[in-house]
């Protein structure tokens, strides 16, 4: 083989080596971007466990989601709303995607989107929809804002006797923060929109009454239709804020008339309200 020979198989040699350094290295950072592309699901965390003295649950009148609640999750950018009211459920640890019909496979963490979260979650909202709109005009849509329409036309259950309807009234929306772009985190604290109101009934020495065996229906006229929910032996209603709601106490005494009360609540506050029994 001459020099020339020679020289040309080692320019051969060097170019293969170079094409196929290339090559690998293409492959690598095509890899690399196909992983970078891979939407990261989004994961929910929410902070309201015993943060917040408006709602009585079992656990008196500390905010504790319980299994199975539901909120509902919008992402939107501006003003628009990359995903609509899709429900997470919460099991007891985690909130997770629910599974149904119209509920997308997989909701994608969007960096550049905002978050905002609400409970208990409705599927229609009875026509009043969210949507994204920055009223005040100042740079920043606010989870009050962009639940608007759903606050002002909330209605909370007349009779609230029962824990299902209790918590179906107890209307709370957030604004979420990014917590972790790597994981797709999103935190939410969610505030409560309507009002508590406390009772408490007293006997005629004015001493807390701390055993009862009526219910509520028993004890609150249901022609008033304002019926709370009982815990232990005090009683709880969410009422719509600002707005006075009245209550009508019948005490399980034949000598003793009806009771007649009202109080205006404040949203997120807790309101008191005291009965004689007896």
């Amino acid at each position: 083989m001459t020099r020339r020979d020679m020289k040309k198989q080692s320019i051969a040699q060097y170019l293969f080596i170079s094409m196929a350094a290339f090559l690998f290295l293409a492959c690598s950072q095509e890899e690399e971007d196909e992983k970078a592309n891979v939407p990261v699901p989004l994961k929910v965390v929410i902070n309201n466990g015993q943060s917040s003295l408006t709602r009585a649950t079992l656990s008196g009148l500390s905010t504790e989601f319980e299994a199975d609640d539901t909120i509902g999750i919008f992402i939107a950018n501006y003003n628009y709303t990359r995903y609509e009211n899709v429900p997470y459920v919460f099991d007891g640890t985690n909130w997770n995607l629910a599974e149904g019909e119209y509920v997308p496979e997989r909701v994608s963490f969007l960096e550049e989107c905002e978050y905002f979260a609400y409970y208990p979650y409705s599927k229609s909202f009875d026509g009043w929809w969210p949507y994204y709109y920055d009223r005040d005009n100042d740079g920043d849509c606010t989870a009050d804002e962009f639940f608007y329409n759903v606050i002002s036309s909330w209605k909370p259950k007349a009779d609230q006797s029962t824990k299902a309807n209790f918590n179906a009234s107890d209307l709370m929306v957030g604004k979420g923060t990014i917590v972790s772009a790597a994981n797709g985190t999103v935190s939410f604290t969610l505030d409560h929109k309507m009002g508590l109101v406390r009772m408490e009934l007293f006997n005629a020495n004015g001493g807390l009454v701390t055993e009862i065996s009526s219910s509520s229906s028993e004890l609150f006229s249901p022609a008033d239709t304002h019926i709370p929910f009982k815990v232990g032996y005090e009683f709880y209603y969410i009422a719509k804020p600002d707005v006075e709601t009245p209550y009508k106490f019948l005490p399980p005494v034949n000598y003793l008339s009806l009771q007649e009360s009202a109080v205006t609540p404040t949203a997120g506050h807790v309101s008191y309200i005291s009965f004689v029994i007896y």
